[in-house]
This record gives C-alpha cells, sequence and structure tokens, in this order.
C-alpha cells in the first residue's frame, strides 16, 4: 500500500511510502514545541496527529484494530504513556456519540464502535480535556468483502459531527 505523509509545517516536503503485506516502518520528523502530521491512505484512510511538545501536556499511544464480521467494526486502544492523568474522549464524527475516561500514567482504556449502519466506515476524534493542542483522528473504511457503497458523509447521507 502507498502512503502519503503531509506535515503541518509548509518547509517539510510530502513523503511517500510503500508498506507490503504484513510490513511496517518507521521514519523521524523534527519537531520543537508541536507536532501537525497527516497519513493519507487507500480507501478513505487518514491518521492525523497533532498536539505540543513539553511539559503537562498530553501523550498518547492510540492504536485501532479492524473486526471484519458483518459490516465492521473498529476497535481502539490508549494508553496514557505520559506522566500525568488526561481526560480522555473519544468522538464518533458519523454518530456524534462520545466515550470520554480519565487515564492515570500508564494506564489504558478501549472500545468497539459497530459500523454496521454507516457501511463499515468510521471517522473518530480523540481529544484531551485540558489541552487544546492534542488532536488525533482515524478514518477511513473496513473491508469485510461484503458489498459496500462510498462514504456516507461524501453524499450527504450523514453529517459528521466533529
Amino acid at each position: 500500500m502507498v502512503f502519503h505523509v503531509r506535515s503541518g509545517n509548509p518547509a517539510d516536503t510530502v513523503r511517500t511510502y510503500t508498506v507490503e503485506p504484513g510490513k511496517h516502518l518507521t521514519d523521524v520528523w523534527n519537531a520543537t514545541s508541536s507536532y501537525n502530521l497527516s497519513v493519507y491512505g487507500p480507501n478513505g484512510f487518514v491518521r492525523s496527529f497533532t498536539g505540543s511538545i513539553g511539559q503537562g501536556v498530553a501523550i498518547l499511544d492510540v492504536s485501532a484494530e479492524y473486526e471484519k464480521e458483518d459490516r465492521g467494526a473498529i476497535e481502539w486502544r490508549i494508553t496514557n504513556v505520559g506522566g500525568s492523568q488526561a481526560e480522555v474522549s473519544v468522538l464518533d464524527a458519523y454518530t456524534g456519540n462520545s466515550t470520554t475516561q480519565p487515564l492515570q500514567p500508564r494506564e489504558s482504556f478501549e472500545n468497539e464502535f459497530s459500523l454496521h449502519k454507516v457501511f463499515g466506515w468510521y471517522d473518530l476524534i480523540v481529544t484531551v480535556v485540558g489541552d487544546p493542542t492534542f488532536q488525533y483522528r482515524l478514518a477511513g473504511h473496513v473491508e469485510t468483502g461484503k458489498d459496500s457503497i462510498s462514504d456516507p458523509a461524501l453524499g450527504g447521507v450523514v453529517s459528521l459531527k466533529g
């Protein structure tokens, strides 16, 4: 698969990566006080990471996995890898449903959203109360091998709430 990574810093060039199935890659970006990176891939795949660097800011590890049964689901896990408590919110931009959880350092929480009503499409926005610079966004489509439709937000079938 081919991925494009764009930085919010106009001095950074767009980077393009090709990743084989079952493989992974890493790279390094220079950041001084903040970061703003977006990864774009096939079939609406987007991961956006915005935040600050320094004392008292949120430091989270956010991961997601797909469930391919029925119309699909997305399972996510968030771990507070910072040194102070973080009150984390996850908004499902398709439904407007939100989950909030306070996390102590090294504490995690996880959840799963069914994607049946939106034909496998998802758009999750992770924020932290008290850190207005922090926002991670996970969007895309879970391929289940079943018939699907184009992103319902594109055709106005649903309106995103984020």
